[in-house]
């Protein structure tokens, strides 16, 4: 629990000044892409934000503060605080520009709410913050140490449970098209078969974002001296992800509708094509373990 007297102390802490000011810098992003005028024929109190800006913020800070003396936890939590303008902006305007004219037990009712809808939205804010600090420091610190650990042990992926993340590419490699195939055989609107595709498209998207983080941790794993291949992140990961951005902004441009969809999946088809390039190339390159040998 954090009390008054810290929050007041680390404003004046220099070590915080930038987690401070890139939580400022998200507010006008925020507030560009969430304000939009709503109806004032009832009380609106709150509104949808979007978290995008303040996410990618959150993630950037726990970058820089990864190997700096303050914690990465409580620089998020600065970057939430202050990034939480736009949401407490949000809901004020909202809350000022639909209740005039509204019956005197709907002003009073809002005003009541307002205040636990402020607190909650910056408690959202900040816990979002923290996690995409901590998750910040976690990429950046993965993706830049040295992989070529001394400890044997570490070679097969053992040490820290990589061998068991690997498995989700292969699987997501022979069960992708099975699911997405699926729902073009399926015809009929009955029966256990189309339970069975609705059930397996459903659990596609969980298992298309874990089958990416995946391969994150595999790809940025530690290597041992029975290899010199490297694999890049940034062409097994960020293949799909900017897959999607591309996606997504074509058809936005276009006007083609729900951009998002189609960023999806152009998503579900790079992750696929990269996995596969993945599957391959570590097979190739990658020395078989102890049992194999």
């Amino acid at each position: 629990m954090v009390s008054r007297r810290d929050l007041r102390e680390d404003l004046s802490e220099e070590s915080l000044r930038v987690a401070i000011l890139a939580g400022l810098a998200s507010v006008p992003v925020t507030f560009a892409l969430t304000w939009r005028p709503v109806p004032t024929e009832v009380v609106t109190v709150g509104g949808s934000v979007s978290a995008g800006p303040l996410l990618a913020t959150s993630l950037l800070v726990g970058v820089y503060y990864r190997n700096r003396t303050t914690p990465t936890r409580r620089a998020g939590l600065w970057t939430g605080l202050t990034g939480s303008l736009a949401m407490v902006l949000v809901t004020l305007l909202n809350t000022a520009t639909t209740i005039g004219g509204s019956p005197e037990w709907m002003v009073v009712a809002s005003a009541v709410a307002l205040p636990l809808v402020v607190a909650l939205s910056v408690g959202i804010a900040v816990l979002a913050a923290m996690i995409g600090a901590l998750v910040g420091a976690w990429i950046a610190t993965r993706v830049w140490r040295e992989h070529h650990p001394t400890d044997a042990s570490a070679t097969d992926g053992t040490s820290d449970g990589t061998l068991r993340w690997w498995h989700l590419v292969p699987f997501y490699v022979v069960t992708a098209p099975l699911i997405v195939g699926s729902g073009f055989v399926v015809q009929s609107e009955h029966g256990a078969a189309f339970v069975l595709s609705w059930v397996a498209m459903f659990l596609f998207v969980p298992l298309s974002v874990l089958t990416l983080v995946a391969l994150f941790i595999d790809v940025t794993a530690p290597r041992g001296g029975d290899t010199d291949w490297t694999p890049a992140v940034w062409t097994y990961v960020g293949v799909p992800i900017a897959v999607y951005g591309l996606a997504y902004a074509i058809t936005a441009i276009q006007s083609f509708g729900y951009p998002a969809g189609w960023g999806i999946y152009a998503y579900f088809g790079a992750l696929w094509v990269t996995s596969v390039a993945y599957v391959v190339a570590k097979r190739r390159n990658v020395a078989r373990g102890p049992r194999e040998r």
